[in-house]
């Protein structure tokens, strides 16, 4: 009808609905009355006019929009066209290389074309060159009909196959080829030298010796011959199998062998009927030999995706019914989200993935094994719940990351638990850094399954079960960041103890937001106690803990107490305290400095004593009072506070540098 009319399939389905336009021009309306066999006017008669039928009605011409010289391809008649024209070129034993050499066009476009995937016109002289390389009348392509040919010979002689594997089949359908397998009185006579090649060469081709070595040029190095006289080798071979109809128990029993897998990546779907394919063979080459000497299939494939973010995504195999094909969308989106687990947590879940990406469910099979098609994947556990794509996919594993941190620093074998703890402190500045990333992806994997990626990784060397050591020498300089690498040589220095006071001061460039961060999420620093920290992988140094917790190194400023009751302590004014404007109270002084209202000598405000939950006490508006008065930032304050009267006097002070490093070290952890 739509033909008829001059519109699309789905219009015409619109206006049977119901749902007309607002105008409609008058020859298609025409149109459309004539394909009915109405007479003109009768659609838009308010009268239900009974017609008829049949009546003869004049149709009204339609104007055609096909160019000249080239002739329309119906609808009807696309469906199935490719499909018969492949059939005959396979029984007339042509390639599709000759029948593009005879037609015009190009190998990739008749395949196209022999997949029904058809433009809406097509050359008129094409059309018919299509049809004397395929010996048949003209028009034969566009008619409706569906029985074959006869084939120029007086027909095909039908031959069984008795064979254990699909590879010996092909071996045997290439002897058939050479008159010889189904003539048992030849079966005993030994093949010449010219025959043998044209059996291993076409054996070969369809990879009975394996996928590698069967392109033209690595098939013609061996005998000394050219790739083109190895292509007509081949295609001969093809043309007089085509004489023969064969009938081959075990490409049935192939098939039937595939169905309990599917889908599921094409390379293990080989391992999984390997008996049947033979040692060598592969599903690929098999589906190939079947489609185009057989004219039948055993599984459908997938095409390999090589574009996109990382690896290659291998061919699936899937059953036959168009219900059971796993749409290569839906892997994508799974690989990319696998990806992104991986480089948050190192590793990823199965289920999680899935229910991620919003597929059918998290254990749904199929799905399964479609993500199992990405190059590089291996299960991590024997539920089959955890997964990755090995130490290179994605590019940074965070896992791998934090281990090669902590092993560069590292001077003996470290425990799981602790390569665990440094994960966490690191997982911590991710989690705080990256806010566009999923955090239903930032996991921490079990101990098991971070135990299965370290025995995984070729330069570590498994001690006493739970236990890691480096085989290699690991750059600090190429692993860590330069803040990281100051921190560590400073511990370095101190025999791997030192308290936070002793690291602030021998870093006083390093911003303090900088220096607070790296040393609480890096993996190579441990906290040992409070304020004391150690390098991941070193011995405890007794001596040298001893000196980071003495009285002498603690990490406190003077602060000073009068028995009237005047507390005061010299104070830095920092770049955090001037963003922030918090005046923090040293922890020594706050017992002794009350809550409330303060009123500042020589200045108009007042100020705010605040205790806050955390336990720390603030000065609200000093820092302003400060800059108002003239300090800048980097200026050391001394700040004397009368309780009784309830009075604050800033005067510059002169305290030792550390003092000062210690002040900012008390702002800069109270800040955070």
């Amino acid at each position: 009808m739509a033909e008829l009319v001059g519109v699309t399939g789905p219009t015409i389905a619109r206006w049977e609905s119901g749902d007309l336009p607002d105008s409609m021009r008058t020859t298609k309306l025409e149109a459309w009355e004539a394909a009915l066999q109405a007479p003109v006017g009768w659609l838009l008669s308010p009268e239900d006019k009974v017609l008829p039928d049949p009546i003869i009605i004049l149709r009204v011409p339609i104007e055609s929009t096909t160019r000249p010289g080239y002739v329309e391809i119906p609808a009807d008649s696309g469906v199935g066209l490719g499909l018969r024209a492949r059939t005959r070129r396979v029984n007339l034993g042509l390639s599709r290389a000759r029948i593009c050499e005879l037609i015009g066009v190009s190998v990739a476009t008749l395949v196209k074309w022999e997949r029904d995937e058809l433009p809406r016109t097509l050359r008129a002289d094409r059309l018919l060159a299509w049809e004397n390389a395929l010996l048949a009348p003209a028009g034969w392509l566009l008619s409706a009909q569906t029985a074959d040919l006869p084939l120029p010979e007086t027909g095909r002689l039908r031959v069984v196959i008795t064979a254990e594997t699909f590879a010996d089949a092909i071996r045997e359908i290439a002897l058939v080829a050479l008159h010889r397998g189904w003539d048992t009185a030849l079966e005993s006579i030994p093949l010449d030298t010219t025959k043998q090649r044209a059996v291993d060469l076409f054996s070969r081709r369809y990879g009975v010796s394996g996928p590698h070595g069967t392109t033209l040029t690595e098939l013609a190095a061996p005998h000394g011959i050219t790739r083109e006289r190895v292509r007509q080798i081949v295609e001969t071979m093809i043309e007089r199998s085509a004489r023969y109809e064969f009938v081959v128990p075990i490409l049935e029993s192939l098939r039937q062998a595939c169905v309990p897998f599917l889908p599921c990546p094409a390379a293990m779907l080989t391992e999984k009927v390997r008996p049947l394919l033979g040692s060598q063979l592969t599903i690929e080459d098999a589906c190939s030999f079947a489609n185009d000497l057989l004219g039948t299939r055993i599984v459908r494939l997938s095409d390999a995706v090589t574009a996109g973010v990382g690896p290659r995504i291998e061919r699936i195999a899937c059953g036959l019914n168009n219900d059971d094909v796993v749409p290569i969308d839906s892997v994508k989106a799974m690989r990319s989200a696998a990806y992104a687990m991986i480089r948050s947590c190192g590793v990823a879940h199965m289920a999680t993935v899935a229910g991620t990406v919003a597929l059918e469910g998290p254990e749904d099979p199929s799905h399964v094994r479609a993500l199992m098609s990405v190059e590089g994947f291996e299960w991590l556990d024997a539920d089959k719940s955890w997964f990755w794509f090995g130490p290179e996919t994605p590019s940074r594993n965070i896992l791998l990351h934090v281990i090669r941190k902590v092993f560069s620093v590292a001077r003996e074998r470290v425990d799981i638990s602790d390569l665990m703890a440094a994960l966490i402190r690191y997982r911590n500045l991710t989690a705080k850094a990256e806010f566009e990333r999923d955090r239903s992806l930032m996991l921490i994997p079990p101990v098991h399954i971070a135990r299965a990626v370290l025995e995984r990784i070729d330069w570590l060397e498994v001690v006493q079960h739970d236990d890691y050591r480096a085989t290699k020498k690991l750059n600090p300089a190429e692993e860590l960041a330069e803040t990281e690498q100051r921190l560590v040589a400073e511990l370095e220095k101190c025999g791997g103890v030192a308290s936070r006071h002793e690291l602030r001061t021998a870093l006083p460039d390093v911003k303090l937001i900088i220096f607070s961060v790296s040393l609480s999420n890096t993996p190579t620093i441990r906290l040992v106690c409070r304020g004391i920290y150690a390098l991941v992988g070193w011995p405890l140094n007794p001596t040298a803990f001893a000196r980071a917790v003495s009285p002498s190194m603690a990490n406190r400023i003077d602060v000073r107490l009068d028995p009237n009751g005047t507390v005061s302590f010299p104070w830095v004014l920092t770049e955090f305290a001037a963003e922030s404007k918090a005046c923090l109270v040293p922890a020594a002084g706050v017992p002794h400095i009350p809550a409330g209202p303060y009123c500042v000598a020589d200045s108009d405000l007042t100020v705010d004593c605040v205790n806050r939950s955390s336990g720390a006490t603030v000065i609200n508006r000093l820092v302003q009072v400060m800059l108002a008065q003239g300090y800048d930032v980097g200026d050391v304050i001394r700040i004397t506070i009368y309780t009784a009267n309830r009075t604050i006097v800033l005067a510059a002070d002169d305290v030792t540098n550390a003092e000062s490093d210690g002040q900012q070290v008390i702002a800069e952890a109270n800040g955070e």
